[in-house]
């Protein structure tokens, strides 16, 4: 809680999170409620595995509906369940949907990957149905974590003409867009009433004394530091980088929107000013964002020739044994979530 002038209090993190969360809550409340074991408070086993099964629950119907846009983008069975599988295992989103569930990471994951899959799925026939769920996916993203709206940077990649995609003029790709506003708004209305409800105002600013750096952004920390940066906990991702080319391949448009939005992704994650972002297993702010990661990876696998295929095949399964080493040593405690300098990094490395 955060003490405001006024002197009211106020919760500092946002709702969203709560809200998908809600239903293992209430069904966890009703069994405890039946239960002559547990208390029905909150705090007793059966509200812990609901947290988990949220958690696990988001992770999975996120990697399921990535799988799903994979497919219809590349015609690749193989790639669009492989590179979602590289992904969960070769990042800290296993971590965050399973072992830290109540933080708001896997549920952002989720919500990202779908907006990934409802907007290619409006891009190719629209429905009311469709810009219904996009707009209720795009207000949860919102109160979740806002600055992940920065995935709207990603829309002009659906709106090109490219493997059996409709073609849309500026005009009539941007339309069905638009429409999906007033359902937005609407859900971002629940986190102002919760504002509201706990201030007496309508607009908080719960971060008082946090923000971004927008001057210095810390990038090459982020990304390479032996404390937090991705590509060392997650190196999977840098692998997947080299995809680029191959989406390129197929699409100029649709390379340079990801390369543009991941850019942007980078810079914005790297300009909070606690760049580490507190206690965390990796960079943890890129959690969200590694359906980004997943596409260029699976244009690779796609289209790759046999031999160049299963090299990369072979490199993605040794950075998933790497990090999910890593993964155990974090919940064993040999890794520490705070403070390790290179030294430490390399004394601990690989250790069981």
């Amino acid at each position: 809680m955060r003490e405001l002038e006024n002197g009211t209090s106020v919760n500092k993190y946002f709702i969203g999170s709560s809200i998908l969360m809600a239903p293992f809550f209430l069904i966890a409340h009703f069994l405890a409620l039946l239960s002559d074991v547990y208390d029905a408070n909150g705090y007793t086993l059966p509200y812990y595995i609901s947290v988990v099964s949220a958690g696990v629950f988001y992770v999975a119907a996120g990697l399921t509906l990535l799988s799903i846009f994979l497919y219809k983008q590349f015609k690749n069975e193989f790639a669009a369940v492989a590179a979602p599988l590289f992904i969960l295992f070769g990042s800290n989103l296993l971590y965050y949907g399973a072992v830290e569930p109540s933080m708001s990471h896997a549920y952002s994951f989720f919500l990202i990957s779908a907006f990934i899959f409802l907007c290619d799925s409006v891009a190719r026939k629209p429905s009311i149905l469709k810009l219904v769920l996009l707009g209720i996916v795009m207000g949860l993203i919102a109160i979740v974590r806002p600055v992940n709206l920065v995935v709207l940077s990603l829309v002009p990649f659906f709106l090109v003409s490219n493997l059996d995609l409709p073609t849309f003029s500026i005009k009539n790709g941007l339309k069905p867009f638009l429409a999906i506003i007033p359902v937005f708004l609407s859900i971002v209305y629940l986190q102002l009433l919760a504002y509201h409800w706990q201030t007496g105002e309508w607009i908080v600013w719960a971060y008082k004394g946090e923000g971004f750096n927008w001057d210095s952004p810390e990038i090459i920390k982020t990304l390479f530091s032996y404390k937090r940066g991705l590509f060392v906990y997650a190196p999977v991702c840098l692998l997947s980088l080299l995809g680029i080319y191959h989406l390129w391949k197929l699409s100029s448009v649709k390379s340079m929107t990801l390369v543009t939005c991941l850019t942007i992704v980078i810079y914005v994650v790297s300009s909070w000013h606690a760049w580490g972002y507190g206690w965390a297993y990796g960079l943890r702010a890129y959690v969200e964002f590694l359906p980004l990661f997943a596409i260029p990876l699976a244009a690779m696998l796609s289209m790759a020739k046999p031999k160049l295929k299963w090299g990369i095949v072979s490199v993605a399964v040794l950075f998933c044994v790497y990090t999910q080493i890593q993964t155990y040593q974090v919940t064993e405690q040999i890794l520490p979530l705070a403070g390790i300098e290179k030294q430490e990094f390399w004394e601990i490395f690989l250790r069981f």
